[in-house]
Order: structure tokens, then C-alpha cells, then sequence
């Protein structure tokens, strides 16, 4: 059975599980991996939102402010990106950006983070959750959108997250050219592993 995702919809994907899918996850997930500090997740005031901040590793630079790759992980990130497209019978595209995000708790764990979109410019996003959220939902259209450990987001659009109650919830966000039409037809067989 094909969905068709249009303007503003969101498509749960299904995670391939690869070789190199587990090893990326099991890096970025260790002790020793380095993060860097980001005071608040959006920059504009936006009164009213918890603006809290988080901790990320940019692996790709946005392209307007691209100078350089500063990350070992990006020929990794790669490949699991364009696994994760071609498992889901989606046209591969090169990232525009690649961001590993780590959220902590803050004391308002009731408040979301600020409405945005990561471009000005049309583009897909696709979260990849290598925690569980801990009740820290990614909203699209204000709609929060429960994921597990190992789940696939895809989706357009004004989006903002909770902060999880526990623990820290780590994601990789991919964001791409947006595609006029995506199908996501049923995956297709699993030759990674």
C-alpha cells in the first residue's frame, strides 16, 4: 500500500538497522563523544517557549554558512542517510545539513521549545531517534509525534520538541532538498545485514 506524503504531512520510516547505522549510533552514543554547547535552541525571542539549550555535533554545515567539514562522522552519516532513503523507496538527495543533538532535561518539562523551520528555503527533515525520548516529542504543526529508539521521522514544516522528563534524548537530523511527490511504498528487502 503507497502513502503519498504531501505538503506539511509526516511519514514514520522504517529504520533498516545496519551495520553501519548500529556502529554510528553506538559512537555517537559513547562516553567519549564530542559535543559542543548551544545556550538556546532558537535564536529570535520567542516569549512564551522554553528556549532551553542543547548539545550537538554539526557533521554538515548548513550550506549557506558552509566553510568546511569539521567532523570525522560525515562519510558515515552519509551512508546511513542514503540507507535509510533507499530502504524506503525514497530518491536519494545529497543533505543540506547533519546535526547529532543531545537534549537534557530543564525545569520546564511541560514547555516546548520554539516554533521554527531550519531553512528558508522548501526542505524535508528526517529525525533519526538513537534514544528513547523520554517524553520528548518532536511536535510538527504542533502535533506531537511519539517516536521509540531507532525510529525514523520524516516530515516538513514548522516543527518544535519537548525536552524529555529523563535521561538525555539523542537524535541525528538530517535536513534535504524537498522532493515535489515522495511515495513510501513498502521497504524493500533488507540486504545491509
Amino acid at each position: 500500500m503507497n502513502s503519498k506524503q504531501s505538503k506539511n504531512a509526516v511519514s514514520k520510516l522504517i529504520n533498516p538497522l545496519t551495520n553501519e547505522y548500529n556502529q554510528l549510533k553506538s559512537i555517537i552514543l559513547s562516553p567519549r563523544f564530542n559535543w559542543n554547547y548551544l545556550p538556546c535552541n532558537v535564536p529570535e525571542d520567542n516569549s512564551g517557549y522554553n528556549n532551553f539549550g542543547f548539545y550537538h555535533h554539526e557533521t554538515l554545515q548548513r550550506k549557506e554558512t558552509r566553510t568546511h567539514t569539521s567532523s570525522p562522522y560525515l562519510k558515515q552519516s552519509l551512508i546511513v542517510f542514503k540507507q535509510i532513503l533507499t530502504h524506503n523507496n525514497i530518491p536519494h538527495s545529497s543533505p543540506y545539513r547533519i546535526s547529532f543533538n543531545s537534549t537534557h532535561p530543564t525545569h520546564n518539562n511541560n514547555i516546548p521549545s520554539p516554533p521554527h523551520v531550519d531553512h528558508h528555503y522548501p526542505h524535508d527533515n528526517l529525525i533519526v531517534y538513537l534514544t528513547p525520548t523520554y517524553g520528548g516529542h518532536t511536535l510538527v504543526q504542533r502535533i506531537p509525534q511519539p517516536m521509540e529508539e531507532d525510529g525514523i521521522l520524516l516530515f516538513n514544516g514548522e516543527h518544535n520538541l519537548y525536552p524529555p522528563s529523563e535521561q538525555r534524548r539523542v537524535v541525528i537530523v538530517y535536513t534535504f532538498p524537498q522532493v515535489a511527490e515522495k511515495v513510501v511504498e513498502k521497504p524493500v528487502e533488507n540486504k545491509y545485514l
